[in-house]
């Protein structure tokens, strides 16, 4: 999109603008946007895809815990597309987001949400999932980060293995385990991360490419 913006390069029929999750590295993270944008390429031809601008959206735990998604991320996010927009009118554009990325692309362009639903079947991803009555929540740092033991095991590619063991060793939940009205959005578990492996980036692909005004270019 920025080759389009700032080069004068071709407009492309449809843009994606994707933001990360909290702690993913680069623009695009490893675990959904780079899963999601191979999933795009092979259903549609002239496609511009990137991230939201990792120095506007640094994707923090603070953004999220406090201003419910980056507000600096948000606004990075609208001002591409408006720009986009404005050089490539007839093209499509979808915005996109995985985890806080999701709050950023809605808080950005109130748009609809990828990653907002929780992974299907018996699998419970606390973070995004309505909690049962019986749910035990973490008292503890090792309540959250153990279950990052299982993780290796659905980390695929050097990528998503590296960032692992960067997560496995967080220690920036303890200061907000106080606080229990946010107690629901520190749940990460390694269900959260799965996005981009089990086939869902897939089928938001699919959903993309059917859309009337994508499948009719």
């Amino acid at each position: 999109m920025e080759d389009v913006i700032s080069n004068g390069a071709e407009c492309k029929d449809v843009a994606v603008i994707f933001a990360r999750g909290t702690f993913d590295s680069g623009n695009m993270g490893v675990w959904v946007g780079p899963q999601f944008q191979a999933a795009l390429q092979s259903q549609i031809n002239s496609l511009a895809f990137q991230g939201v601008d990792a120095s506007a959206y640094p994707a923090t735990l603070n953004s999220y815990l406090a201003e419910g998604g980056s507000d600096s991320g948000a606004q990075s996010l609208a001002d591409t597309v408006t720009a986009y927009v404005g050089a490539c009118p007839d093209s499509n554009v979808i915005i996109a987001g995985w985890s806080q990325g999701a709050l950023v692309a809605h808080k950005g362009l109130s748009s609809a949400r990828f990653g907002h639903t929780c992974i299907g079947g018996t699998t419970l991803d606390p973070l995004c999932s309505n909690l049962p009555e019986d749910f035990v929540f973490p008292t503890s740092l090792a309540d959250i980060s153990g279950p990052f033991k299982q993780l290796p095991g659905l980390a695929s590619g050097a990528a998503e293995t590296s960032r692992r063991r960067l997560l496995a060793s967080r220690s920036a939940f303890v200061a907000a385990l106080t606080d229990k009205s946010k107690l629901q959005r520190l749940l990460l578990t390694p269900e959260h991360f799965t996005y981009g492996n089990n086939g869902l980036t897939t089928s938001a692909a699919n959903f993309v490419a059917g859309l009337p005004a994508v499948a009719g270019k």
